[in-house]
């Protein structure tokens, strides 16, 4: 809760952030004002307790990580890159309402274990389609097995998911209220017990 918190850089050595670590730092700043970054790009994954930058003014993250805790960047108003390696699970609303991120990455070298939900809820930008920028999402490698609602609800953007081939089943609606153009790339196609909404244009490929 150090709302007057200005600057900070993290050793790439570090292995672990824990439990509300960052929590609120620099919120008592403008949108935009007094930013701090976390960029590891020597490969050492760190873990992300949750709520460990819950309404902070981080605005870009460029790391390798293990765990993202529940919450872990939810409604970080300054946050505008994002690009990362996850090995492990990501906790449900973890970018939650990150509102003003321009490019969002993840790449593909990602293993995630597991999806919670709401984890990428209202990224976005614009309702323009003209400034509407395209998020990646590359699970390729990952081996989660189901995912369920709101991942990506009320999105943007025009995004990209390539989905495991260890994914078996969608136990929810994953892209509720999403707008701009999806195309979702599946290995295998999983048991649907809630779908996408048609009004949403999608490209599914195999």
């Amino acid at each position: 809760n150090c709302t007057k918190f200005e600057d900070m850089e993290l050793p790439h050595t570090l292995t672990n952030i824990g439990y509300n670590a960052f929590y609120r730092a620099g919120y008592s700043y403008s949108r935009g004002t007094h930013t701090f970054t976390m960029i590891d790009n020597e490969g050492v994954h760190t873990t992300i307790g949750e709520r460990a930058f819950y309404q902070s003014h981080l605005s870009t993250i460029q790391a390798y990580t293990n765990n993202i805790g529940g919450y872990a960047f939810a409604e970080c108003s300054s946050l505008t890159n994002v690009d990362i390696e996850i090995h492990g699970s990501i906790g449900s609303y973890a970018f939650n309402n990150c509102t003003y991120v321009e490019n969002f990455k993840i790449n593909a070298n990602s293993v995630i274990t597991s999806l919670g939900n709401n984890s990428f809820y209202n990224l976005a930008i614009s309702t323009s389609a003209a400034s509407r920028n395209i998020a990646s999402f590359d699970f390729r490698n990952s081996i989660f097995v189901s995912i369920g609602s709101d991942i990506w609800g009320f999105n943007r953007y025009d995004g990209i998911i390539y989905f495991p081939s260890t994914l078996n089943s969608i136990t929810g609606n994953f892209l509720n209220s999403a707008t701009g153009n999806w195309k979702l790339y599946f290995n295998s196609i999983p048991t649907v017990s809630k779908w996408i909404p048609i009004s949403i244009p999608i490209f599914a490929a195999c």
